[in-house]
């Protein structure tokens, strides 16, 4: 899908400049795949404008949200937990994602991006595009979403909510093990 709106981002004579990078893990049954969408590009003559990168650890991860303009994973199916958005939204990156699962959420929380139609690769290349030639509109998605997550997603407020839970469960059980 992410592949399919660049390919019609580059269609666009004011994006002609645009990158893709995908980064992330991947597994030996991805490799067929990911020939074939460099295949693809290689025939539109595009592929010179993505970089795969397969090292990814932290130092990596940092220099690749720092790299970005804004950052989409368009999942296929709901995630419980999208900590990739979390980590965009904390660099001041904005986001275009699905509009199901956490992602509503995360984005109505944050107020760090865009949703989009699952799915739908004309309503993602045109949400992209929206942002990639509105960088003001970009940069303010970007600076808002991480406000947010300092804001509500706090490493000590976090752990102080997660010691209430364990605490209210542990009286649960002590207190139903004692009737």
């Amino acid at each position: 899908t992410l592949v399919e709106a660049f390919i019609r981002l580059k269609k666009n004579d004011r994006l002609k400049n645009v990158k893709l990078r995908i980064a992330g893990g991947k597994s030996p049954g991805d490799n067929d795949f990911i020939e074939m969408l460099k295949t693809k590009l290689d025939s539109l003559e595009i592929l010179h404008d993505v970089e795969f990168l397969d090292d990814f650890d932290y130092i990596s991860k940092q220099d690749f949200l720092r790299s970005l303009t804004v950052l989409s994973v368009p999942e296929k199916t709901p995630v419980a937990y999208g900590l990739y958005v979390l980590e965009a939204l904390a660099s001041g990156i904005p986001v275009v994602e699905p509009d199901f699962g956490v992602f509503r959420e995360l984005i109505r929380e944050t107020g760090g991006g865009v949703l989009f139609e699952p799915g739908n690769v004309e309503m993602l290349a045109q949400t992209l595009e929206t942002l990639l030639l509105d960088a003001d509109y970009a940069r303010q998605l970007g600076t808002t979403g991480k406000e947010a997550i300092l804001r509500k997603f706090d490493i000590t407020k976090t752990a102080e909510k997660l010691s209430r839970i364990y605490e209210n469960a542990a009286k649960k059980f002590n207190e139903g093990n004692n009737a």
